[in-house]
């Protein structure tokens, strides 16, 4: 089932975009590892420090700096 997974991702991306993109589904055992990896990890966190939050700054934090947007000097929860 793993393979005939790989087979059909590859032809899809095949058919969706070119080959060169549908050869790179011969690397989804590796992105399946990485889920894995991530899940076990999330698991052992929960049990082991379950109000540890790793987040990811997405600009609606306090702490979160960019240039690139130009809030007029208004607060955070000021913008609209």
């Amino acid at each position: 089932m793993n393979v005939l997974m790989i087979i059909t991702s590859g032809i899809a991306a095949w058919r969706r975009y070119n080959w060169r993109i549908g050869i790179f589904a011969v690397f989804l055992p590796v992105y399946w590892l990485l889920h894995a990896a991530a899940a076990w990890r999330a698991a052992y966190q929960l049990i082991f420090d379950p109000h540890r939050w790793e987040k990811t700054p997405h600009g609606l934090g306090e702490d979160y700096q960019d240039s690139m947007v130009d809030n007029h000097g208004l607060a955070h929860t000021a913008r609209q």
